[in-house]
């Protein structure tokens, strides 16, 4: 495949500044243009020590195209963007040789050509029109590539595409990328120019990239031809926001990013609620947001409803930035009950939160957003009581989601129809990509009772643990919060289990709700849950907020059972949850220490509903020394481990995935064995096929011994027959020497 590189090179295309000048290369169709446009805002924005020089290659892109765009573009005086046509000829070579492929469109094979078009360009930065910068972007182009041929940041998502498509494995090992550590994203790349036009290798990258296009394509390309003169940048200059090892990245960069790119098919344009698309957002002019965000939203999109809402959401908001975009969108987008207020309380974020939550009440007026120091989830939740006007309230944490479809709308209409207190609802477990890990759990039916609608006593000791201590996945009257003046505790962790206890002891009307109406994140590290160590022995600072609580209520006899169960609950999930032997080892000697404060041994048959806790509180009782204490830490840590949620029903559908990844995996095995029986039928028939050829060759070289010896017997006999020939030749010569002699004697004698 080759393509003349007079009919590309464009020598009048020169730099546009003459000073700190930064070149960009972006290449694009009419289709991504309007998302060029953004990537273009988030230079100007972010680059304060340059003028950015950005070249726009293209094939064909309308002139009409071309004036929308720049109305979509922030002006600038550091700013210059011309728009470079490829040429006729790269686009019928390409046409001919390339097949689309998923969402890779035939415009980011342009990069390749980079090197030829722009002769007048020594060094140049080429990015992907699916990405923005959020970093000044002169600082990479001054980077010293040391004698290779281009800087990239390592793709981290290419084990998972290996994974998923395992033919790939064969291909790359093909081309020597065995082992793919070094294996580069193009969607960033700094180009040293003259090093690869002197490399000459395009029309070698060309072919490659055509054999890869069912793969990925040129970027596979760059990788095998550049392999060994490819500089490894900071990964924080292209951090690949796909599913596929995005935290694994993030852990990498410390959470920082210099460069978002957004891999994959989830687009922020398609997904304005995905985890980390506010920081494309923030960069769309303001005369292209609401095409671009009615695009993408849709019919899902949800026109704020007149009137008082029905139900008020309050999420404490601390440093979520990750996941705050889904949790709000989760709750504005609920279709079936657009009568909703959410009430977001920022308590003294450090990150982009405040930004993000101001993004979304510009959009939509039934978001409220309060401001406080820190003061803890308890303190912001109670702002957000203060301030809510929905006959219903209910809870949701910021890295949390509401669940799709009919279930919230459902859940309040059981509320209101059984006239309820409290609505105690199903929720579901998702990873921390959102994946569902365990539905419709958190309901303990054995404690429920046969009825729609209880009173507190009905369920016993079991009241307390009927469903999970979090405030979330439950509706309370709010007319029910304010008569019983219910409010979380001041405390900075646990103070969310002795408010939820205390409003099921005194609500008069309770009911369940069995489907799930929200989803919670799992394995962030971002929850208060996940530093239980900083302060251990809160939680008993919060159960004793629900005994004083309790009695100054006169209800401590009514519910001492189930406050005790409850309690059991509390000491062994903390007990499990805490990372370091000396958080365990202090939580452990205060239980031990004042146990009896805690529970009353002689209610007979207290623990034989929950016997898994009270399985637990006896191994606690019988650990006395520091060596039953260390076996015992070790061994819930193995369990926590296996049992992340600590949620039977969870482990189950883990196990039953297992097994069906087994049952596959078999399959696989059996159709393998079935090729190699194959294989090894083939190669007996080629042994075969072998031996008979080596028979034959070796009667054929037993045949070239027999001719080579019969050539050789002749040739001696030639030999003999020419020494005879020679003899008699000599006895010829002296006869007629001899009958000469005698003729001339006789001659001599007449004479």
């Amino acid at each position: 495949m080759g393509i003349e590189t007079k009919n590309i090179a464009r020598p009048d295309i020169k730099p546009a500044f003459a000073e700190r000048n930064v070149p960009v290369a972006l290449a694009t169709d009419e289709t991504y243009l309007p998302y060029a446009a953004v990537t273009i805002n988030s230079l100007v924005a972010n680059t304060k020590s340059g003028n950015i020089d950005v070249l726009i290659l293209h094939a064909g892109i309308r002139e009409q195209a071309r004036v929308e765009f720049f109305e979509k573009v922030r002006k600038c005086e550091r700013l210059s963007v011309r728009f470079v046509d490829i040429g006729d000829s790269v686009i019928e070579t390409v046409a001919r040789n390339y097949v689309q492929h998923g969402y890779i469109s035939v415009a980011s094979l342009f990069r390749v050509f980079i090197p030829q078009v722009f002769t007048a360009y020594d060094r140049l930065v080429y990015l992907d029109v699916d990405l923005v910068a959020c970093h000044d972007i002169s600082e990479m182009y001054a980077t010293d590539l040391a004698g290779c041929l281009v800087g990239a940041v390592c793709d981290y998502g290419i084990e998972s595409y290996v994974r998923r498509v395992p033919h790939y494995c064969g291909f790359v090992e093909k081309h020597g990328f065995s082992d793919r550590s070094g294996y580069v994203n193009a969607g960033m790349l700094l180009l040293d120019l003259v090093a690869l036009r002197s490399a000459d290798i395009i029309d070698k990258l060309l072919s490659v990239a055509m054999e890869a296009s069912e793969y990925l394509f040129d970027q596979d390309a760059l990788n095998f031809v550049c392999k060994g003169r490819i500089k490894h940048l900071d990964p924080r200059w292209n951090v690949q926001l796909g599913d596929d090892n995005r935290e694994k990245q993030l852990a990498a960069t410390g959470g920082e990013i210099w460069i978002a790119h957004y891999t994959s098919e989830k687009k922020p344009w398609k997904m304005p609620a995905r985890c980390f698309s506010f920081c494309w957002w923030r960069y769309v002019a303001e005369s292209d947001f609401p095409r671009l965000w009615e695009q993408a939203w849709g019919d899902a999109s949800v026109p704020p409803a007149a009137g008082m809402p029905k139900l008020s959401v309050i999420m404490p908001v601390y440093n979520a930035k990750r996941y705050l975009s889904e949790a709000i969108a989760s709750v504005l987008m609920q279709k079936e009950l657009p009568e909703i207020e959410l009430i977001c309380i920022d308590d003294g974020s450090t990150d982009d939160s405040a930004e993000i939550l101001e993004f979304w009440q510009h959009r939509d007026a039934r978001l409220y957003v309060l401001r406080q120091k820190n003061q803890g989830p308890g303190a912001a939740r109670n702002a957000g009581l203060d301030t809510a006007k929905g006959e219903y309230v209910c809870f949701l944490d910021s890295d949390d989601r509401l669940s799709p479809g009919d279930a919230f709308l459902r859940a309040y209409g059981q509320a209101r129809r059984d006239d309820l207190d409290l609505l105690l609802a199903a929720s579901s477990t998702i990873d921390e990509c959102g994946r569902m890990l365990c539905e419709d759990i958190r309901i303990n039916n054995e404690f429920i009772p046969k009825k729609p609608v209880f009173a507190p006593d009905e369920p016993g000791v079991g009241l307390f643990v009927c469903t999970s201590q979090a405030p979330w996945g439950k509706f309370y009257r709010r007319a029910f919060l304010d008569e019983k003046k219910l409010r979380f505790p001041a405390l900075k962790r646990s103070e969310d289990f002795p408010m939820v206890e205390l409003a099921m002891a005194l609500a008069a009307r309770i009911g369940v709700f069995r489907k799930s109406i929200c989803e919670h994140r799992t394995g962030t590290g971002s929850s208060l849950e996940s530093t239980k160590d900083e302060t251990p022995l809160v939680f008993f600072e919060a159960e004793q907020w629900l005994r004083d609580s309790l009695r100054n209520r006169n209800l401590p006899d009514r519910f001492c059972a189930a406050a005790q169960t409850a309690f059991i609950n509390h000491l062994a999930y903390n007990l499990g949850a805490v990372r370091k032997y000396s958080s365990f080892k202090a939580i452990f000697e205060k239980y031990r220490n004042e146990r009896t404060k805690w529970i009353r041994w002689d209610d007979v048959g207290l623990f034989e509903r929950h016997a898994p806790y009270w399985r637990l509180i006896k191994a606690v009782e019988a650990c006395m020394d520091d060596d039953g204490q260390i076996a015992l830490f070790i061994k819930l840590s193995l369990e926590r481990e296996k049992k992340p949620d600590g949620q039977l029903a969870e482990i189950k559908a883990k196990l039953k995935d297992a097994q069906a990844a087994i049952d596959r995996r078999n399959t696989w095995l059996a159709d393998a064995r079935a090729a190699i029986d194959r294989r090894n039928t083939w190669l007996a028939d080629a042994r075969a096929a072998v031996d008979r050829r080596n028979i034959w060759v070796a009667e054929a070289r037993a045949a070239v011994k027999h001719r080579d010896e019969r050539i050789a017997a002749l040739e001696a006999a030639a030999k003999r027959r020419d020494e005879r020939i020679g003899k008699l030749e000599r006895r010829r010569k002296i006869l007629w020497l001899i009958l000469l002699f005698i003729v001339v004697l006789l001659l001599t004698t007449i004479i």
